[in-house]
């Protein structure tokens, strides 16, 4: 009755130090996978950003957040403009 009914070779168990690494690998092997989903997860919120800003320097309106954001828009939008008006030698 103190058999569950796993039957576990001892030759091929892990047992001591390898199973202490091979916990450790597991763990080094999932934190990877989280870090790898987190830069991924920034790098769409740095995209969706870009392209939100673009977006709205493209329209000429200005955003009611930041200040900055709204220079930096009429700078990009009147680069625009002059790069328009400047005929391209054919």
């Amino acid at each position: 009755m103190g058999d569950a009914g796993v039957k576990v070779d001892p030759v091929t168990a892990i047992n001591g130090k390898d199973f202490v690494a091979a916990k450790l690998d597991a763990m080094k092997i999932l934190l990877s996978i989280v870090a790898g989903g987190g830069a991924l997860f920034a790098l769409y919120l740095a995209v969706r950003r870009q392209r939100t800003t673009e977006r709205i320097c493209v329209r000429g309106s200005m955003p009611r957040r930041t200040p900055r954001t709204a220079s930096t828009c009429a700078v990009n939008v009147g680069a625009m403009a002059a790069l328009s008006t400047v005929s391209m030698p054919r």
